[in-house]
């Protein structure tokens, strides 16, 4: 076949066929905009049931003050029990000598017990300042995730826009090229 200079059929069916394929990908990629907006939403639902766990343990956490505050009182009539003990073991001489190993132990737990609430208060403290740190990473997440979805929607949409200029100049090309090829046969049936 000899070539006119109307044929513009090949340029014009490969245009189509780019802008085909280029739907395609358009259609690829809107696809995983919306599996990455799932992940998104997924990683969002994630840490809204990790906020919840987190505040469900630092009321507890919070409640342990009232128990630490039985257990310091507590802590506190021993001592004076023990020191009141003391004292009348030694207002009774030798007949309170025996006595007095009770009042040593009695001494010994309530500083005992005194140290070991204190560690508890202490870690109860810290538990609750990590709380507030968690707290704030947990928003500043809650944050990111949140543009990101905004991201996500504004990059499907303009995905969208490209699919749908796309969509039309591939109608456009197939239609060229169907013209192309009509015209060609025309030109090709006169000149015969």
């Amino acid at each position: 076949r000899q070539a006119t200079p109307l044929d513009g059929t090949q340029p014009a069916s490969e245009a189509a066929k780019l802008a085909e394929q280029a739907v395609t990908d358009s259609q690829v990629g809107g696809k995983t905009i919306e599996d990455a907006i799932g992940r998104f939403q997924e990683i969002a639902s994630l840490g809204s049931t990790m906020e919840g766990n987190l505040q469900g343990l630092t009321s507890r956490v919070e409640g342990m003050h009232p128990v630490l505050g039985a257990i310091a009182d507590v802590t506190s009539r021993t001592s004076l029990l023990a020191l009141n003990a003391g004292i009348i073991a030694a207002q009774a001489g030798e007949r309170g000598a025996a006595f007095q190993v009770v009042v040593d132990e009695l001494k010994s737990l309530a500083a005992r017990t005194a140290a070991l609430t204190s560690t508890v208060e202490q870690s109860v403290r810290t538990v609750l300042e990590q709380r507030g740190k968690t707290n704030e990473a947990a928003e500043a997440l809650r944050r990111v995730v949140a543009a990101s979805i905004e991201d996500a929607h504004r990059a499907g949409g303009a995905l969208d826009a490209i699919r749908s200029s796309t969509t039309q100049s591939q109608q456009v090309s197939a239609s060229i090229a169907q013209s192309l090829q009509t015209q060609e046969r025309d030109v090709q049936e006169t000149l015969e």
